[in-house]
């Protein structure tokens, strides 16, 4: 693993002409470091960072300092150790009063403070920072300069697993920068998809509040040290919202709150599978023991401040039949919009078996009733079946999943008794969907005769794009049209 700690460093305002003699860098703080309330003394923050980090060993092993060509690189010098001339350190200051410092002048002393600070690697790196009239940043000269500066860190951390960002001393805008430049760098080189050593997680972003002194009992200005790394965890959250938004998957709203609450994490997974499975009754188990968690959350967690806006987000658990059927055909329908076809297809065919329970609820009973009982095994099927058929309440039967599978299975026969001739179009419907359905899932549609074709390559409906989205826009407005009419006495028609 490679722990690198980056840093920015600025050029304080001395309020007076610029000028060798002059010259006046960072006052001497007392920082005080979390969780034990540590002290160091020291002008530079990131030095007195890189010190606490490394207490008992371990600690970043690279440093990556971001400077302008205008910056105090002689107080790194200086207040880093080793030996340097005061010639050395007044050239540096030199050539920053006239903003003329360049990647040439800092490479000479990469080397010595590394040694200097027991460092397998120091970078030093100069941007070009914005000028005073780019502030507005919304041309795209603006935009690339903000675009380049992430560029910059993604590529001096790109063999970093480990990253502490410090954004103290850095000019203003350059703490926002590198905190977005955090994001950057996590989200693109996730655990998905990538080599384990291509990984890079964010470990802190720190910063010497030097504005929060105060003076201790003795009378000394301590300044607290602040992670400031929950704000990851704030941009994880508001990721999870934004995908909810688009797939209805409870998942991400798992990994953002596994960072301050496993279990409660696990459950949320587990309900995110089953949700997605169809296994409804067995998910509402889980978001109900995730509600309760939530609501017992300190107000002062992360998931304090989004519990209320994720419980409302477990509203299925209250819903009707009548109601989750609107919920799963309004999510088929949302990624129809957005040109998602297998989310359609599954949310449109967990929609249609919402519609077919009810409706089936008659045709259920007597298949239960027609079961076998010619073995213990068998027995013990009926048993569990017959409990379901003495489930008065629909909202509860349109949410256990073997009702809906076997449901589903006994529209979808082809030899159903007494079927009128609409709803033998329906039921041509439901075979689509459940096929298009499958094709998307395994690669082979299911089966209903011998004369149904063995793979995806034929059916018809996903020979293209277009012929796909086409069949399934028809579906879910005729067979899920909840306003048709028919619809209406295709349900009257079973009950």
């Amino acid at each position: 693993m490679t722990h690198v700690l980056v840093t920015f460093l600025g050029a304080p305002d001395t309020g007076r002409p610029p000028s060798l003699r002059k010259r006046r860098g960072y006052q001497v703080m007392h920082y005080r470091f979390p969780p034990d309330g540590h002290i160091r003394r020291h002008r530079l923050f990131p030095l007195a960072l890189l010190a606490h980090l490394r207490r008992g060993g371990g600690g970043p092993r690279e440093l990556v300092v971001f400077g302008t060509r205008g910056s105090v690189w002689d107080e790194l010098l200086r207040y880093a150790g080793g030996h340097w001339s005061q010639r050395e350190l007044n050239d540096l200051i030199e050539l920053a009063l006239k903003n003329r410092v360049d990647q040439d002048v800092l490479k000479r002393y990469q080397d010595p403070l590394r040694d200097v600070l027991g460092l397998d690697s120091v970078r030093l790196e100069v941007l070009e920072h914005l000028d005073e009239e780019d502030a507005g940043g919304s041309t795209g000269d603006e935009v690339q300069k903000q675009i380049e500066i992430i560029e910059r860190l993604n590529k001096a951390t790109e063999k970093a697993t480990k990253i502490t960002i410090d954004v103290t001393h850095g000019l203003r805008y350059m703490p926002l920068l590198g905190s977005l430049a955090a994001y950057v760098v996590e989200s693109t080189r996730s655990s998905v998809f990538v080599k384990p050593e291509m990984v890079a997680k964010i470990d802190g972003i720190w910063y010497g509040a030097l504005d929060r002194k105060k003076p201790d009992d003795l009378g000394q200005e301590i300044a607290p040290a602040i992670n400031l790394a929950g704000l990851s965890r704030i941009v994880d959250w508001l990721t999870a919202f934004k995908n909810f938004e688009w797939d209805g998957d409870y998942w991400a709203f798992a990994e953002a709150l596994e960072h301050e609450d496993k279990a409660t994490a696990g459950a949320l997974a587990e309900a995110a599978f089953l949700d997605r499975l169809g296994r409804i009754e067995q998910a509402d188990e889980k978001f109900r023991e995730v509600r309760d968690a939530i609501a017992g959350a300190p107000k002062q967690a992360v998931t304090g401040l989004f519990g209320s806006a994720l419980k409302d987000r477990f509203a299925v658990l209250d819903m009707t039949s009548d109601q989750l059927f609107h919920h799963q055909r309004a999510l088929a329908l949302h990624h129809l919009e957005h040109d998602d076809l297998v989310h359609a297809a599954i949310w449109g065919r967990e929609a249609a078996v919402t519609r077919i329970v009810p409706a089936m609820r008659l045709e259920f009973e007597s298949s239960v009733q027609r079961m076998p009982e010619s073995n213990p095994k068998e027995r013990k099927k009926k048993q569990r079946f017959q409990a379901y058929v003495d489930v008065t309440n629909i909202n509860k039967l349109v949410r256990i999943h073997e009702v809906r599978q076997k449901c589903a299975d006994l529209y979808g026969c082809k030899n159903m008794a007494g079927v009128a001739e609409y709803m033998s179009s329906q039921h041509k419907e439901f075979l689509r969907i459940r096929r298009i359905r499958n094709a998307f899932a395994h690669g082979v549609s299911e089966m209903e005769d011998d004369n149904q074709p063995t793979d995806s390559n034929g059916l018809p409906e996903i020979q293209s794009f277009d012929a796909c989205k086409a069949a399934l826009t028809k579906f879910l407005n005729s067979f899920l049209d909840e306003k048709d009419p028919k619809g209406a006495n295709l349900i009257t028609s079973l009950l």
